[in-house]
């Protein structure tokens, strides 16, 4: 077994909080032909929340659409604030992850591949 990371989307869902409040780390831990991940862009008109498909492996794979599909241009702030006479960035502009003009507009639905093969998390 090898240790897995937490998907980008699993990340900003603080998905360990569901382990409990005992639980500060976690280890995730999956079969090793399992321990690896991949995107795709599929097309707007891709409705499904879950999509069957060919892996860049070659095997059929399950892939769920993102929930986040939009990152931060940490380079292109929109809003400064100031705070305690500290002047910080408020807002930065969010680029498309799938898009055919460097983000300003979606080309694509991003979908990350799920193993369904059986893992666990512990929470130490």
């Amino acid at each position: 077994r090898s240790k897995c990371k937490f998907t980008p989307d699993e990340a900003e869902e603080e998905a360990w909080d569901e382990l409990g409040e005992q639980s500060a780390t976690t280890t995730c831990c999956c079969a090793k032909s399992e321990a690896w991940t991949e995107t795709k862009c599929l097309d707007l008109t891709t409705t499904d929340a879950v999509w069957l498909g060919r892996s860049s492996r070659g095997t059929t794979e399950t892939f769920f659409r993102s929930d986040v599909q939009t990152s931060s241009n940490r380079s292109n702030c929109l809003r400064w604030k100031e705070t305690d006479c500290v002047e910080h960035c408020d807002r930065y502009q969010q680029l498309y992850k799938c898009s055919s003009d460097g983000g300003l507009s979606p080309s694509g639905w991003l979908y990350y591949r799920v193993s369904l093969d059986a893992g666990w998390c512990v929470g130490v």
